[in-house]
């Protein structure tokens, strides 16, 4: 992740979806976003990023299709259920881009 990027975090159960969706939202609304899988143990090679405690996945509420939106400055931005990933991360990602977040630090869906 980068001052420029937004981080989508994901468990791998659904990081197919989540990567597609990120992968579109790219392309279409030419937002850049980097998509991290995030395996509950221990990887090596090119896999998705390892937390063999599983300490980040809980701290961030990460479980099943879940997915954690990341701001280009580290804080959330939003909780996202992964019930439609296209339509969820187009809404939250058009929101902050246009209209921002004001107050509310993290907004779950």
């Amino acid at each position: 992740m980068t001052a420029t990027t937004f981080g989508l975090f994901t468990g791998c159960a659904a990081a197919a979806e989540w990567a597609d969706a990120a992968g579109y939202v790219t392309l279409v609304l030419s937002v850049p976003l980097s998509h991290y899988a995030v395996a509950a143990r221990d990887r090596t090679g090119d896999g998705p990023l390892s937390d063999p405690t599983g300490a980040m996945l809980a701290a961030y509420g990460i479980e099943g299709r879940t997915a954690v939106l990341v701001r280009p400055d580290g804080h959330i931005c939003t909780v996202l259920p992964g019930n439609d990933t296209h339509r969820e991360l187009i809404n939250a990602v058009t929101q902050f881009t246009t209209i921002g977040f004001g107050t509310k630090e993290v907004l779950r869906r």
